[in-house]
C-alpha cells in the first residue's frame, strides 16, 4: 500500500510539473508573439540574372547562388513574420542563363506553356514587387509584356523614370504601398522604383525606339530629382507612407571599381567627389545611389542593385538635412538581404515610431533548394537538355592548337572566325530571302534618322561585307574539336543572350573604328623575355574582332594612321565614302565599351534578329551554320580551308 501512494504522489508531481511547464511555454510563446508583432521584415534580391537552377546546365557545375535557395531563405524568413513582410527585387532578374533564354520554347507541361521560367520562380517566390533592370529589356514587347499579364494582381512593377519620349508618359507605375498590421494599428509602407538612366545606352531592345530612362524634363538623368518628383506626386494624391523605400538598379560603384572592397576612406573620398561633380548623361549617370541617398530626404531605406558590390550593404548613410540614418542594402547577386524594423504605435500622434533592429545578408550558399521550385522548373530543364543533345553538324579540317587562343584579341583565330562566318552566312541568307531594295533600306533609315541618308550601297542587293564580334573573355582557352558539332557547343561558343542585327556602316566609320581600337584598346609592353606584346586594355571583349576585312594594324604609326586598310575578302575595294553592311550583335551597337558605339546605332539597323524570331540568338545562328556546312560541304572547315565551304577567306594581324 505504502509503494502505491509513494508512485500515485509521484504521478502527481510529474503531472503538476507537466502543467506548469506547459504554462510557461504558453507563456513565453504569447510573449515572443508579442514581442514578434512590433516588428516587420524587408527581404530583397538584385542581379539574379535568370540563374533559376542550381546547376549550369552545359558543364554540370553547381551554382549556389539561385533563385531555388533564395526562396528557401525567403520562406524561412517569411514564417517569423506572418504578412508583415515585404519581399522585392530591384532589377536584372531575368537575363543572363540558358534556362531562362531557352526556356521561353513550349515545355510539355500544359500549365508551363509560354510562361518565362524565371516567372514561375517568381510566382512561387512570392514576390510582393520589382523595380527594373536593364537587362529586362534586351526582350522585345510581347515576351515582357506576356511576364508583366503572369504577374498581373499578384505583383507590380514599379518604376518612376521610364517615359515615352514622344507622349511623355510612364512606362509604368512609380510606386507600390502596402499596408499591414503592426503594434495594434495598420502601417503603410510605399516603394518607389528607379532605372538606370543609361538603359538605352546599354540594353534596350530595339522595339523601344521612344524610351527614355528620364523624366523628359530632366535631361541630366538625376535619380535624386526623380525621387522628390515620385514623393510630391505622392502627397498631392494624400498617399500618406510610414516608410518609404527607394528601389533602384544603381549602386555606389561602378563596374570597374575593383578597387573598392571595403568603405574605407578611399572609398567614400570617390563617392563624395563623384556627387560633387556635375552630372552629364551618358558619362557619370550609372552609378548614382550614394548620390541619391545624401540629396534627399524622407526616404528610409534604399534597395540597390547593378555594381554587384556588398560590402557596403547593411550600412546607414545621412541624408540631405543629416536628420536621418538611410539604410543601403545590395544583394549583389549573392544573397537576399533580410533588414528587421521595429514600429511603436503611438496611438496620441497617430504615428509610428519606427527603429532599425537588424540588417544582414543571407548567404545562398547556406541554404537548400526550395524542392516545391525545384519541381515546377524541372520541365524547363528537360525540354532545355533535349536541345542541347541535338547534333546538327560536323567539325572537319585541321583546326588551331590550343595555345593560339591565349591571343585571340591579338591575331586572328578560327574561334572568332567561327562566330563571326556564321554572322555573315546568316547575312546572306537574309539578303537571299528578303525582297528589301535598296530604296526600302533608305526609307526605313529615314524613318529611324528623321532625315533621309540616301546611302548609296553598291548594289541592289544587298549582301554583307563584313562582321564584327566580340568574343567572351572566358573562351580565351576555348579549342574547337574535331567530330559531332552539338548545339551544346554551339551554345557554349557563345552563350550570351545577343541577337543578330545587319548595319549599315561607311568606309569612314570602319576606318574610326579600327582606329579606335588600336588607340585605346591595344597597347605594347615587354614580356619577360624582352619580347613586344599586345595587351589588351579593359575587358578583351571590349575590344571588337572583325572579319570579312583585310587589314592590319601597325602599332608604330602615329595616331589615326594605324589601321592600313587593303580590301574586302569578297573582293569589293574599300571605299572611305562607300556603305557597307556589317553583321553586328546587338550588344556591340548599344555598347558604350566598343567604339562602334560612337558611329553607328539604332539608327543605322536595317535588319535585326529579335524582330524575326523572338526566340533565336547568335548561338542558334552558329547551331543553324554549322547544319548548313555540313549538308553541303561534309562539315565546318577551319579559316584557312574556308574556301571549302565556298567562303571567303579573311585576313589580319598586328605589326609591333
Amino acid at each position: 500500500m505504502k509503494d502505491t501512494k509513494s508512485k500515485r504522489s509521484s504521478l502527481i508531481k510529474i503531472i503538476a510539473l507537466i502543467v506548469v511547464c506547459l504554462a510557461v511555454g504558453v507563456f513565453i510563446n504569447n510573449c515572443s508573439k508579442e514581442h514578434t508583432e512590433d516588428k516587420f521584415e524587408i527581404l530583397s534580391t538584385t542581379d539574379m540574372g535568370g540563374h533559376i537552377w542550381d546547376q549550369n546546365i552545359l558543364t554540370g557545375e553547381n551554382f549556389p547562388n539561385n533563385l531555388l535557395a533564395a526562396s528557401t531563405a525567403i520562406k524561412n524568413s517569411r514564417q517569423d513574420y506572418d504578412d508583415r513582410t515585404i519581399t522585392w527585387d530591384s532589377g536584372n532578374l531575368w537575363q543572363d542563363t540558358l534556362i531562362e533564354s531557352l526556356g521561353l520554347a513550349k515545355v510539355t507541361d500544359p500549365k508551363l506553356t509560354d510562361i518565362h521560367s524565371c516567372a514561375v520562380a517568381v510566382d512561387e517566390i512570392g514576390y510582393d514587387g520589382f523595380s527594373i533592370g536593364n537587362h529586362e529589356y534586351n526582350y522585345n514587347y510581347d515576351v515582357l509584356d506576356r511576364n508583366y499579364n503572369y504577374f498581373k494582381d499578384k505583383t507590380t512593377y514599379v518604376c518612376a523614370n521610364l517615359y515615352d519620349k514622344v507622349t511623355g508618359e510612364r512606362m509604368f507605375k512609380p510606386y507600390l504601398t502596402k499596408s499591414f498590421k503592426v503594434d495594434g494599428d495598420f502601417l503603410k509602407v510605399g516603394v518607389i522604383g528607379l532605372e538606370c538612366p543609361n538603359l538605352t545606352l546599354w540594353d534596350a531592345s530595339s522595339e523601344y525606339p521612344n524610351l527614355i530612362a528620364h523624366s523628359p524634363e530632366n535631361t541630366t538623368g538625376d535619380l535624386a530629382y526623380e525621387i522628390t518628383k515620385v514623393q510630391k506626386e505622392m502627397n498631392e494624391v494624400g498617399e500618406d507612407c510610414d516608410f518609404i523605400i527607394v528601389s533602384m538598379y544603381n549602386g555606389f560603384f561602378y563596374d570597374d571599381d575593383y578597387e573598392y572592397n571595403s568603405m574605407n576612406d578611399k572609398a567614400y573620398k570617390t563617392l563624395i567627389d563623384r556627387t560633387n561633380q556635375p552630372l552629364v548623361y551618358g558619362e557619370n549617370t550609372e552609378a548614382q545611389a550614394y548620390r541619391a541617398v545624401t540629396n534627399t530626404t524622407g526616404v528610409d531605406m534604399f534597395i540597390c542593385g547593378a555594381d554587384k558590390k556588398s560590402f557596403y550593404s547593411n550600412m546607414t548613410f545621412k541624408n540631405a538635412d543629416e536628420s536621418k540614418d538611410v539604410l543601403v542594402v545590395n544583394g549583389a547577386s549573392e544573397a537576399v538581404t533580410k533588414s528587421v524594423f521595429r514600429a511603436k504605435y503611438n496611438k496620441e500622434t497617430e504615428k509610428y515610431k519606427i527603429d532599425l533592429v537588424t540588417s544582414e545578408n543571407l548567404n545562398l550558399n547556406l541554404y537548400s533548394p526550395d524542392q516545391v521550385l525545384k519541381n515546377r522548373i524541372r520541365p524547363y530543364v528537360t525540354d532545355i537538355d533535349n536541345k542541347l543533345k541535338n547534333t546538327p553538324g560536323q567539325i572537319v579540317g585541321d583546326w588551331n592548337n590550343e595555345h593560339e587562343y591565349m591571343d585571340y584579341y591579338t591575331k586572328q583565330t578560327d574561334y572568332a572566325d567561327f562566330i563571326n562566318r556564321a554572322q555573315i552566312w546568316a547575312g546572306y541568307k537574309i539578303a537571299n530571302h528578303s525582297s528589301r531594295s535598296v530604296d526600302d533600306i533608305n526609307l526605313k533609315l529615314k524613318l529611324l534618322n528623321g532625315k533621309d541618308t540616301n546611302l548609296q550601297f553598291a548594289s541592289n542587293t544587298i549582301y554583307p561585307d563584313m562582321s564584327i564580334t566580340q568574343v567572351p573573355g572566358d573562351k580565351a582557352n576555348k579549342e574547337i574539336k574535331n567530330g559531332e558539332f552539338k548545339m551544346k557547343e554551339a551554345t557554349d561558343m557563345f552563350p550570351d543572350n545577343y541577337y543578330l542585327c545587319a548595319a549599315a556602316m561607311t568606309g569612314a566609320e570602319i576606318k574610326e573604328m579600327l582606329e579606335y581600337n588600336a588607340e585605346h584598346k591595344y597597347n605594347i609592353k615587354m614580356n619577360e623575355l624582352n619580347q613586344k606584346t599586345i595587351v589588351v586594355d579593359g575587358e578583351p571583349e571590349a575590344a571588337p574582332i572583325t572579319y570579312g576585312l583585310n587589314f592590319h594594324y601597325q602599332m608604330n604609326m602615329p595616331v589615326g594612321h594605324k589601321a592600313i586598310i587593303e580590301g574586302f575578302a569578297n573582293g569589293k575595294p574599300f571605299d572611305m565614302n562607300g556603305v557597307y553592311v556589317v553583321m553586328v550583335n546587338d550588344f556591340i551597337i548599344n555598347s558604350s565599351a566598343t567604339a562602334i558605339y560612337d558611329t553607328i546605332g539604332w539608327n543605322r539597323v536595317i535588319w535585326d534578329q529579335e524582330l524575326n524570331n523572338n526566340e533565336s540568338f547568335i548561338r542558334s545562328i552558329i547551331d543553324l551554320y554549322a547544319s548548313d556546312m555540313t549538308s553541303k560541304y561534309g562539315g565546318v572547315y577551319p579559316s584557312k580551308d574556308a574556301l571549302k565551304n565556298n567562303e571567303y577567306i579573311s585576313k589580319w594581324y598586328i605589326e609591333y
